[in-house]
């Protein structure tokens, strides 16, 4: 008997619970057409529900089934959107990230490549406005829709309807048409975006047959000019056409009326380009630079491996970088870069196009839908050698990969904060296993973990000990914000960086202020009976910005008007604390007239607003630069020679586990932002609390010290890298229930552990209220459990969430998993 060839698939519709291959079978008009990586349409469920899903793969039916199997309705592509290597790579983060497939499909193709679908609805023949509307009369408003139905000249669109019906009547009407064969029923489905065309002009006839043309009918000379170019050119787009000779569309119309010329749609790319481009020089390396990259270069295309660069700031490492991806072009392979920051991409993505042309993508949130589904099409296609981006840029279809670069490795932006929670630097290291790749993490403060790693082998080390220029390092002043407090002052600008930004601003150089907090201040309190209005959603203090005068909630949104007086009390509101705009306004008032640049979340929404605000930085010679850790990495200005942290001590004293590593590598890499020229570069480090280790190591850019340091407490604490910490955190509306199922997880975690998964060493730890938590109306509790990740360690965590979210009783309750999240 022949076995019969099926298709297992990942269906949009299955929750986590449930998530696993369903098999359909293949009808045979679809047959070429079901490959892996396709998108198919299929019905999902006893209700059969019509929904989407991805074919993972083509298989023998394995063994009876109970039931017959459900054909796959339609394929909805004409070529696979994962390539065998990218289904693999999303089937190991389902695993690693506690989500469905579909989950992590969604962050691996753009928004553009997604169908919307509808319904339609359309008069059956021979059947009269008047029976229809008898046949609903009985339903509120079962006339007007038939109405509608009937009287349309083009189909009627469900999505039409229930904006002006409410759902549960129109599903009646609906179903009563459709039950007695008054209206037909038309699925369809578009994309998000369609692709951009233009049109082609292109002359279909001899030069010898244009002059004759141009004797007999005489045309205008704009359309003798246009004639006599596309003779010479064959095909130019009607927009060019028109641009360069003032032919009117009219008058191509005429020659394509009179057979001279014909029209072609041909596609066209919606790419993002710097707004400037740099001149390419020659990657030349000193001595020290070179022999990194010999070391690195050693291990291209000698399989899978990683390296570890760790360079003071101001090392070089991207000269080292794009001269690795010039070797693996070389070699007819290709490169993925990858940049925490959307602020970096500007500068950095310059002088890639400078040195990589045109076969140079670019990869991140801030693109149009347009730009990003464009892009990943010139990926897709093969028409890229070298992608750069921000966190997602990791999923980029790119074939041949021969070196992966997480520039800034330690940053917590690679972390996802939301479903699924993956790191780019896990993925990175998958893709490089599957392509043989190599993987380089590059950092002036590296992650414990990496150096970790790299001391005890698994990663090579390699390291950049000087400045590139061979600059010292900028000195560094410790400002003991104490002093001004017992002085009587609250100013946030201390006495020693008032100074030197007054020096800076008499020479004519450029200083950089970095607060890590946006807004006028941190709250407002009364001075009567110190009530601080906070959000009613969320349990934190409303933060002031001065600019709309109002209060604002940075978890969930809410805002309302500030108010002079109490609304307790009746006492007078004062401002407490400080954010950008706060330090913004004491700026001006300090020194009058002097620009200012400020960058955070509230003046960087805009498109293209960092590059914008960037170049206006350095063209305008702007003596301030202040902003928030968007300003702290990659940035390099010759002209800036001082750097001021407003506030190092916000970055200090923080809940989470990363906290001193976060504020070490913050503090560091601000501090290298200065001296990058040919001019001498100098630090002012404000804090409450100088004699702090974090502050000492920091200023004194020690990263060996703080390295030595904060392992033995990781090793104390059974931190990563020492362990694991998998997180599951319990949402609801109700404080007590949140509270409860995390503490009746926590009990079957324990005896789990002491059955079943005994093999499995773990400590568990919780429940816990989150450090803030009350967000949108929701409280937050979690539960930790420390354990090594493998395989088994997963499948625990794995049968407890399925097991929770089956169960009837928890469906109020949301469940958030993560493994070493960077939020506690």
């Amino acid at each position: 008997m022949e076995k019969q060839i099926v298709a297992a698939v990942a269906v949009e519709a299955a929750t986590y619970a449930i998530d696993k291959p369903y098999e359909y079978s293949i009808p045979a008009a679809l047959a070429s057409k079901v490959v892996p990586g396709v998108r198919v349409r299929v019905d999902f469920g006893r209700g059969r529900r019509r929904c989407e899903a991805i074919v993972l793969e083509l298989r023998e039916l394995s063994g009876e089934t109970k039931f017959k199997l459900k054909p796959i309705r339609e394929v909805l592509d004409d070529a696979p959107v994962f390539d065998e290597k990218l289904i693999r790579l999303a089937l190991w983060l389902r695993e690693q990230c506690f989500c469905t497939f579909f989950d992590v499909a969604r962050v691996m193709l753009p928004s553009g490549v997604w169908h919307k679908f509808d319904t339609l609805y359309i008069p059956s023949e021979h059947v009269s406005l008047e029976a229809a509307m008898a046949a609903v009369s009985d339903i509120p408003s079962g006339e007007e829709v038939c109405r509608i139905i009937f009287s349309s000249p083009n189909p009627v669109k469900k999505l039409e309807l229930r904006k002006l019906y409410e759902a549960e009547v129109l599903e009646k009407i609906l179903k009563k048409l459709l039950s007695a064969d008054f209206v037909l029923e038309k699925e369809y489905f578009t994309k998000n975006v369609s692709d951009k065309t233009e049109r082609l002009v292109r002359i279909d006839v001899s030069k010898e047959e244009i002059s004759e043309y141009i004797k007999r009918k005489k045309p205008k000379p704009s359309a003798v000019e246009a004639l006599n170019l596309l003779s010479d050119l064959g095909a130019v787009t009607s927009h060019e056409l028109c641009y360069f000779t003032g032919i009117s569309p009219s008058q191509l119309n005429t020659l394509k009326k009179n057979g001279i010329v014909h029209f072609e749609d041909i596609e066209v790319y919606r790419r993002p380009k710097p707004s400037e481009l740099s001149v390419k020089q020659e990657v030349t390396l000193n001595d020290e630079q070179n022999k990194v990259f010999s070391e690195i270069s050693a291990k291209l295309g000698k399989g899978p491996a990683c390296a570890l660069l760790y360079g003071v700031t101001g090392s070089g490492k991207t000269l080292v970088y794009f001269k690795l991806i010039e070797e693996v072009i070389a070699k007819g392979k290709k490169a993925i870069l990858l940049v925490p920051e959307i602020a970096l991409t500007p500068q950095l993505l310059s002088r890639v196009y400078a040195y990589f042309g045109n076969r140079t993508a670019i990869m991140h949130s801030a693109l149009s839908v347009g730009e990003r589904y464009d892009e990943w099409k010139r990926i897709k296609n093969g028409e890229v050698d070298v992608v750069v981006g921000t966190r997602s840029a990791i999923f980029s279809p790119l074939s041949d990969i021969g070196i992966i670069i997480l520039d800034e490795e330690q940053e917590d932006t690679y972390k996802s904060s939301t479903n699924p929670r993956y790191h780019a630097r896990d993925a990175a290291k998958f893709r490089c296993v599957s392509e043989s790749a190599l993987l380089v993490l590059g950092s002036a403060t590296p992650s414990v973990e990496s150096m970790y790693h790299a001391k005890v082998g698994k990663y090579s080390l390699h390291t950049l000990a000087n400045r590139f220029n061979e600059k010292p390092l900028p000195r560094v002043i410790v400002s003991d914000l104490r002093k001004s407090l017992r002085a009587g002052s609250d100013s946030a600008i201390g006495k020693e960086l008032y100074a030197e930004l007054a020096k800076n601003i008499e020479s004519g150089e450029q200083s950089i202020l970095f607060l890590n907090r946006r807004g006028a201040s941190k709250y407002m309190v009364c001075d009567e009976c110190c009530e601080v209005p906070g959000c009613p959603n969320c349990s934190v203090p409303l933060v002031y910005h001065s600019k709309n005068m109002r209060l604002m909630c940075h978890h969930c949104g809410y805002s309302e008007r500030a108010e002079n007086e109490c609304s307790v009390c009746g006492g007078k509101m004062r401002a407490v604390g400080f954010g950008t705009q706060r330090i913004e306004e004491e700026l001006l008032r300090l020194f009058p007239g002097v620009g200012i640049v400020r960058m955070d979340t509230d003046t960087t929404s805009g498109k293209a607003s960092h590059e914008k605000l960037l170049n206006k930085f350095r063209d305008e010679k702007i003596p301030i630069l202040l902003g928030t850790q968007m300003i702290t990495k990659g940035l390099d200005f010759e002209n800036v020679t001082l750097v001021g942290v407003i506030s190092a001590d916000q970055a200090i004293f923080n809940e989470s586990y990363r906290a001193s590593e976060n504020a070490f590598s913050l503090i560091t890499q601000v501090v290298g932002r200065a001296g990058r020229g040919e001019k001498e570069g100098r630090a002012v480090i404000q804090t409450y609390s100088p004699k702090n280790f974090i502050i000492q190591t920091a200023s004194s850019q020690n990263y060996d010290e703080f390295f030595s340091n904060e392992l033995r407490l990781r090793e104390i604490r059974d931190l990563p890298p020492f362990s694991d910490i998998f997180s599951l955190t319990f949402i609801s509306e109700s404080e007590n229930k949140a509270f409860a199922s995390c503490s009746k997880i926590c009990r079957k975690l324990a005896s789990a552990l002491s059955g079943e998964y005994g093999d499995v060493t773990a400590k568990v730890l919780g429940p816990t209220p989150l450090g803030v938590v009350k967000v949108g109306g929701k409280f937050r509790y979690k539960l930790l459990v420390c354990a090594e990740n493998n395989k088994r360690s997963r499948d625990l965590i794995s049968r407890v969430m399925r097991d929770f979210l089956k169960d009837k009783e928890n469906k109020e309750i949301s469940i958030i998993p993560d493994i070493n999240s960077t939020d506690f």
